[in-house]
């Protein structure tokens, strides 16, 4: 999950966060949501656009509302920021959307 929204991911209220439908970047997609998915959290500098801190955890209590994603954030540990990521831009990816079903991998 990648955003250039500073204090997002490390101080969300309760660890609250909500995204819009257009930040499923294909091929994710509201079918491919589960709940404990092991997640890489991104945050980007704004302008210029630059690699600035990466979190692991798992995304929990997930709630589709029509155009929303609500979900609560349960971060890990900061890591290295992991140099593939480095031009992804603001949304949530699927890495390994494998064959069918929901995601199994890093989002």
């Amino acid at each position: 999950m990648a955003t250039n929204w500073h204090g997002y991911w490390d101080r969300l209220p309760g660890g609250i966060a909500v995204y819009t439908a257009s930040m499923l970047i294909p091929p994710m997609s509201m079918a491919r949501l589960k709940d404990k998915t092991p997640t890489t959290f991104l945050l980007f500098s704004k302008h210029p656009r630059k690699p600035l801190k990466a979190w692991t955890g798992t995304i929990t209590d997930i709630d589709a509302l029509d155009r929303k994603v609500v979900f609560r954030v349960r971060l890990r540990r900061e890591v290295k920021f992991p140099r593939r990521h480095k031009d992804l831009p603001d949304g949530w990816h699927i890495l390994d959307p494998g064959p069918t079903g929901p995601a199994t991998g890093i989002w």
